[in-house]
């Protein structure tokens, strides 16, 4: 059947509707496709100048009798890293909740657990309901400070009687854990194995030397060579010894650039630096390079909050800024610009490359940036992306699809959680109402 559309002149011209049949079309103004082809058609893609029907998600991670498998913390998958490992071939998926991560394991179709985040499990622990003066978790074997807990941590009690559930951390001492005013507890006394888990907000990784680099900035950054479990890079006990007997014990971001392991807003030796970028010796990631010829300050003000690649440059993304390094053959090992003083990137996640190496993002100012062309969101600025939930931007996540060459973001929309995909390809814009909290793939063999 066919139907007219005015063309950029204003004269009406004829364009087909048409249906995939053996991979065929005829008589298509191809060059009016882009003209009808809207971001209502949500089943539907442009694709080599066809329009065909959209792949949805397939099922997979499913048990023998194709049952849904979950995590075994029951909580929602926030990340997902694939490593095929050079030296067998053999592909690996991992899955990351908030408190831990999961191999999943092809042969028992069921999940691997291969860490923890910081916990405690003991029986020794208390819960006390302190009225007008803020809660305490209380542990007569003094054991919260050895565990890792700190101030700001989110945590998740389980095994009590009366208070499993999500809490925050406002003071802690070696027996004493003191909450948020916002959070009440049951008074109830030791004696149940009780767990409690440091939870974290979100993961990023990477594949370095036939191995996966993890990191939450929440424990130590950790490494996994695709057997036993995930231990702490370096140092098992202390992290990563940048100098004699100074250490680095967490980092927010990493990337892998020019064979070097690199660390983005990082804590060590007890203090915060969120503009330090910090490297390892080139291929070795347990040897980094002391001294400022193994680190440098990305400008004096606001936050590292990600990290990319364009054009053979390292790009680092701050808060309000972002700036290229480049590698240089001195002792400084990169040297670097910035591009922007007035624009910054809100969320790691939301960076991302397509198939022609191009740079995407989403900005400080709230919108959706390329690098080379600036801004792309202005079609569906107001009706969307305006309406991302502020509070939750960290929560956005990206992926390239190569199959069908378009970059995917979910967001969340009017929501705290990420409740619409928005799809970006050579200047159109798609959306999807997905629910989808992380992005990944796996090839079954």
């Amino acid at each position: 059947m066919a139907d007219q559309v005015k063309d950029t002149f204003g004269v009406k011209q004829t364009f087909g509707i048409f249906g995939s049949v053996y991979g065929l079309k005829k008589d298509i103004p191809v060059v009016l496709i882009p003209t009808v082809f809207t971001p209502d058609n949500m089943n539907v893609l442009l694709k080599d100048t066809k329009i065909i029907r959209r792949k949805m998600r397939e099922k997979d991670l499913l048990t023998a009798e194709e049952v849904k498998v979950q995590t075994l913390d029951g909580n929602p998958i926030i990340h997902y890293h694939r490593i095929v490992k050079r030296a067998t071939g053999i592909e690996y998926l991992l899955a990351f909740t908030k408190a831990h991560i999961y191999h999943w394991n092809l042969s028992s179709k069921d999940f691997d657990l291969k860490w923890t985040n910081h916990n405690i499990s003991a029986i020794t622990i208390a819960f006390n309901d302190n009225g007008a003066s803020p809660d305490t978790i209380t542990d007569s074997d003094n054991g919260f400070v050895t565990a890792g807990f700190v101030v700001g941590d989110k945590i998740t009690v389980s095994g009590s009687t009366s208070n499993n559930g999500d809490y925050t951390i406002n003071m802690v001492v070696a027996g004493t854990i003191t909450l948020i005013s916002t959070d009440v507890l049951t008074t109830e006394i030791a004696g149940d194995s009780v767990i409690i888990v440091a939870n974290c907000e979100n993961w990023e990784t990477v594949n370095y030397n036939d191995k996966v680099i993890a990191t939450n900035f929440l424990d130590k950054v950790l490494v996994w060579t695709t057997s036993g479990n995930f231990v702490a890079l370096d140092n098992t006990v202390n992290g990563i010894e940048y100098e004699t007997g100074i250490y680095l014990t967490k980092a927010k971001h990493l990337i892998v650039y020019e064979n070097y392991l690199i660390l983005g807003y990082t804590y060590e030796n007890g203090n915060y630096y969120p503009q330090r970028m910090r490297w390892n010796a080139i291929g070795e990631e347990t040897e980094w390079i002391t001294g400022t010829s193994g680190s440098t300050e990305i400008g004096v003000a606001d936050k590292i909050t990600g990290f990319g690649n364009y054009q053979g440059l390292l790009i680092v993304f701050k808060e309000y800024s972002y700036a290229k390094y480049w590698l240089v053959a001195t002792s400084y090992t990169f040297n670097g610009t910035f591009i922007s003083m007035k624009i910054g990137c809100r969320c790691s996640g939301s960076i991302v490359n397509d198939s022609k190496g191009r740079l995407y993002w989403y900005a400080s100012d709230g919108t959706f940036k390329e690098i080379s062309t600036g801004t792309i969101s202005q079609p569906i600025q107001t009706d969307i992306v305006d309406k991302i939930y502020k509070s939750s931007v960290e929560k956005i996540r990206s992926d390239f699809i190569d199959e069908t060459e378009e970059v995917w973001w979910s967001i969340p929309f009017e929501n705290a959680l990420n409740n619409k995909v928005i799809i970006f390809k050579e200047g159109i814009w798609l959306q999807l109402n997905l629910a989808i909290p992380a992005f990944g793939s796996y090839h079954r063999s």
